[in-house]
């Protein structure tokens, strides 16, 4: 929201906030790559494997500069 805010943006606001699932951030046939699951924490799904967070997602809505 600061970025935006600094950008010129106005009435900046978060309007969802939620946890990265890991039925969004899979691995498909299209891109058979590591995905999400290969980062977090097998024992705990709200810590990456390296004791950070889990990621976030957010949407958020503001207003264009004039």
């Amino acid at each position: 929201c600061h970025w935006l805010e600094r950008c010129g943006f106005t009435n900046v606001r978060v309007v969802d906030e939620a946890a990265t699932i890991l039925d969004e951030q899979r691995s498909t046939e299209w891109m058979t790559y590591q995905s999400l699951a290969d980062f977090l924490d097998p024992n705990d799904h709200t810590r990456t494997i390296e004791g950070y967070p889990a990621p976030r997602r957010a949407v958020i809505i503001a207003n264009k500069p004039e």
